[in-house]
């Protein structure tokens, strides 16, 4: 059925845009969007301002030139705006002005990084480099913006043109989200350069496709001294150098390289239900009863060995939380609801003569079909900074640890344990440590999540631009995007587009010597314009139901 709605669907935005502009039937609308970039008038512009921003370099929250730029070109092209929206972010709009709304992203954002690249263009501020491509995100998607313009009678809603502050750590998106102006948005896309792959193919995946991030800093406080006097003192920089080799065992010796299971548990125990969940720190509330409960996770069922979505009816809740309601196959209707895509929650009537789902045995738990488990327990515990004595004969009073966490799922174990480690090994060398996760100041990414309908789309429209052999199924990275938090509260697509030719080689981002092939630009465009095209007029076929679901469209 999806297919045949994907059919219709294509076969209406053929009408929509050929019969405008003269399109032939044997020519994709993602061919044309393609063919339209690649012209010098669009070609040229995105170049000419990816090299101004690439110059001017501007980093997170100070992205005012940047800002004006992006005003000063919307307004060229007569497109409608809000500014400032998060500080300097700006906010486009192309279309109708009326519902369906779908988002495309770009940030905007440069590195502290001094370049060492040698061309006619690089960064003329000391110290600030675009080294992870978000002007060349920045430039794509006004390409995008000029070609979608020149199509507005056509579009069957309105298209937000969303150029983001502050993607390196300060959670901009975040912010974007909390003006409010992205609520009423149905889908939302992002790409970013991919500088492992050529140019012309792309790479993602559905479900889990970038890990969840976050910081810590721990003070490790001992007994200062004279350096050459240690019997004196309690070194905690000594205390330091355990806790970070101890960190690490949380890698090597507290996760199962295969299975995502716990390898094991006390000697004659009964662990439960609720004591499984506490040990995958997936924060579960079970609520009064047992029958329901509050979950950070996606619904599931569980049939001939396979997963598929139960049927359910989404509402809308407080904080972006969505309600999902289903019946089970013993008539007991259960209710969760929903902020992370972290959780599979399996159900079989086999275990419906429990009155208590918490109190099911583990072992029972298991050998049924009703099962909650992790996604992953892949985590990267990465120490960055160690700050003790200032001096080579003085052993400080204190000394500081700095780092980073990395997870899919299950990052409210890995703090828990982290804090643990900390504390427990310094006092081994007799110190005291303190440990906070610094969400204060730059927010713990979640991890970013593929829609799956939003993927399968994505793949079908990709082959169609660049061929089927170009378009490839990442693997997960380790690295983050806060992409993630518009995914918490709109299903949402990232995609990475090759930047590699015959002159510009692999150099990954955050590298000094980062570099771009431009002649990727049109390609970026024509996705950013395809995308937000085909699925207002997907959505629009699907308008005819009193509910649409956003993952039948």
């Amino acid at each position: 059925m999806a297919f045949f709605k994907w059919v219709s669907s294509f076969l209406l935005v053929l009408c929509l845009f050929g019969s405008a502009t003269g399109l032939k039937l044997s020519e994709s609308i993602s061919s044309k969007f393609l063919r339209e970039a690649n012209e010098s008038e669009v070609f040229n512009r995105m170049v000419e301002i990816r090299r101004q921003i690439h110059e001017y370099p501007e980093t997170g929250y100070e992205e005012f030139n940047t800002s004006k730029l992006i005003r000063i070109e919307l307004d060229s092209l007569n497109i409608p705006y809000d500014s400032p929206v998060a500080k300097t972010g700006v906010i486009g709009y192309v279309g109708t002005r009326k519902e369906p709304f779908v988002a495309l992203r770009a940030d905007m954002d440069a590195l502290p990084i001094q370049e060492r690249v040698e061309w006619e263009h690089r960064s003329k501020i000391d110290g600030k480099m675009h080294a992870c491509g978000h002007d060349a995100h920045t430039a794509m998607l006004l390409g995008a913006a000029r070609i979608l313009k020149r199509h507005e009678e056509e579009l069957k809603g309105t298209v937000l043109l969303v150029f983001q502050p502050a993607e390196e750590g300060g959670a901009g998106a975040k912010k974007v989200l909390e003006s409010g102006l992205l609520d009423k948005v149905k889908a939302i896309f992002a790409l970013h350069v991919a500088s492992n792959s050529t140019v012309g193919e792309v790479w993602s995946r559905a479900g889990y496709y970038l890990a969840g991030s976050g910081s810590f800093k721990a003070e490790i406080i001992g007994k200062g001294g004279h350096a050459g006097l240690p019997h004196f003192t309690i070194d905690p920089v000594v205390a330091a150098a355990s806790v970070i080799l101890s960190l690490q065992h949380i890698i090597s010796r507290e996760t199962d390289p295969i299975d995502t299971q716990p390898s094991s548990w006390p000697p004659n125990s009964q662990p439960t239900v609720k004591d499984y969940a506490t040990w995958l720190g997936l924060g579960v509330t079970w609520m009064e009863g047992g029958d329901s409960c509050e979950v950070l996770g996606e619904i599931h069922h569980f049939n001939g060995g396979s997963a598929h979505p139960l049927p359910r009816s989404p509402r809308r809740g407080r904080n972006g939380s969505e309600d999902y309601e289903w019946r089970s196959n013993h008539g007991r209707w259960v209710q969760c609801k929903t902020r992370h895509r972290s959780v599979h929650v399996m159900a079989n009537e086999a275990l419906s003569s429990h009155a208590d789902v918490r109190t099911i045995p583990l072992q029972l738990f298991m050998r049924s079909s009703f099962t909650v488990f992790s996604v992953d327990l892949n985590y990267v515990i990465t120490v960055s900074k160690l700050e003790g004595s200032t001096k080579t004969n003085v052993i400080p009073d204190k000394a500081t640890i700095s780092g980073s966490l990395r997870a899919f799922s299950t990052m409210g174990k890995l703090k828990k344990r982290v804090e643990e480690v900390i504390i427990a090994q310094a006092a081994v060398s007799k110190c005291n440590a303190t440990v906070k996760f610094l969400e204060e100041k730059s927010p713990f990414y979640p991890a970013v999540n593929n829609d799956k309908r939003l993927y399968e789309n994505f793949t079908r429209l990709a082959a169609e631009m660049v061929g089927p052999e170009r378009v490839i199924e990442s693997p997960q990275f380790m690295v983050s995007d806060d992409f993630a938090f518009y995914q918490e509260k709109i299903p949402g697509l990232y995609f990475g587009i090759g930047i590699m030719n015959a002159t510009v080689g692999q150099v990954r981002v955050h590298s000094p010597y980062f570099q771009i092939a431009e002649e990727v630009f049109p390609y970026g465009a024509a996705f950013h314009a395809s995308l937000a095209a085909t699925f207002l007029s997907d959505y629009a076929l699907g308008s005819q139901d009193n509910d649409p679901q956003l993952d039948e469209f």
